[in-house]
C-alpha cells in the first residue's frame, strides 16, 4: 500500500527515524580508512566526492553516526518524494535526479544541487540485482569530475530484514560496526556511455574486495588492508 499522505508521510519518516537512532545508538563504529580524507563522518574531509555503499548497508551509514556535508541521490519519480523525506528527517540532503535517464541540464542542476555536499550512492539500488554494480556512479564521477570513495560496512551482531531482491541490515544495540573503505577510485572525466563499462568493472572489483575484507574482519583474520588509520569512534 503507497501512502499519498505527504503529511503522514513526513509523520512516519520522522517515526521510523527517531527508532533507528534509538536502536543504533549505542553501537560502537569502528573506521578501517585506507586513504586520509575519505572518512564521511568526519567534519573536516577536504574535497568532496561520491560514496559508494551497497543498498543493503544503509542504516548503518546513516544511523551510526550523524553523517557530515552528505547529500542523497533520490529519483524524480513520485515515490521518490518519500525517500526524499526519510532523508530529510536524518539530515540528509535529497538530490532529484537520475544519471540514467537525467540528460545534460538534469546532470548540470544535480551538480550545483550537490555543491558542497558529498554524494552518497547505492549503485545497486533501487531495484537490484544486488551488489551489483550499475553505471550510474561511474557515470556521475566522470560528469561531475569527482573521485568515488569505495566503502563497505560490516556488523558484528545485526538483525536482517528480508526484503524482495536485498535484505536490510539493523545493527544490534552495542554491537561494533566495521565500517571499511578504500583509496579515492578516480575515473576519467566527461566519458561517453559506451566508455563506462572498464571503470563499473574495476570499481565492482574494489567492493568486492572490500565485501571479502569484511567476513575476514568478522572471522578475526588479518583483512590485509593498506590503512593509514584504523580506529575506535569516542
Amino acid at each position: 500500500m503507497k501512502i499519498r499522505n505527504r503529511l503522514l508521510n513526513k509523520l512516519l519518516a520522522h517515526s521510523a527515524a527517531f527508532a533507528l537512532r534509538l536502536a543504533t545508538r549505542s553501537c560502537r563504529p569502528v573506521f578501517h580508512v585506507a586513504e586520509a580524507g575519505t572518512n564521511i563522518f568526519d567534519e573536516d574531509t577536504g574535497g568532496r566526492y561520491l560514496v559508494s555503499f551497497w543498498h543493503d548497508q544503509i542504516v548503518p551509514y546513516v544511523f551510526i553516526r550523524k553523517p557530515r556535508y552528505i547529500a542523497g541521490l533520490v529519483s524524480r519519480h513520485r515515490d521518490g518524494e518519500y525517500l526524499a523525506d526519510g532523508m530529510k528527517a536524518v539530515g540528509i540532503r535529497p538530490i532529484r535526479g537520475s544519471s540514467k535517464n537525467g540528460g545534460a541540464s538534469a546532470i548540470q542542476q544535480m551538480i550545483r544541487d550537490a555543491e558542497g555536499y558529498h554524494i552518497a550512492i547505492t549503485p545497486d539500488g533501487p531495484r537490484g540485482p544486488r551488489r551489483q554494480m550499475k553505471q550510474g556512479i561511474v557515470y556521475l564521477a566522470s560528469r561531475m569530475k569527482r573521485p568515488i570513495v569505495p566503502t563497505f560496512t560490516v556488523c558484528e551482531k545485526a538483525w536482517t530484514i528480508k526484503g524482495n531482491w536485498t535484505d536490510l541490515v539493523i545493527p544490534k544495540p552495542f554491537s561494533r560496526v566495521h565500517m571499511i573503505g578504500r583509496p579515492f577510485f578516480h575515473v576519467p572525466p566527461d566519458l561517453k556511455r559506451d566508455e563506462l563499462e572498464p571503470w563499473i568493472q574495476k570499481l565492482q572489483a574494489e567492493m568486492d574486495l572490500l565485501e571479502q575484507q569484511g567476513q575476514a574482519i568478522l572471522e578475526g583474520r588479518d583483512p590485509c588492508i593498506e590503512q593509514v588509520e584504523t580506529r575506535a569512534a569516542a
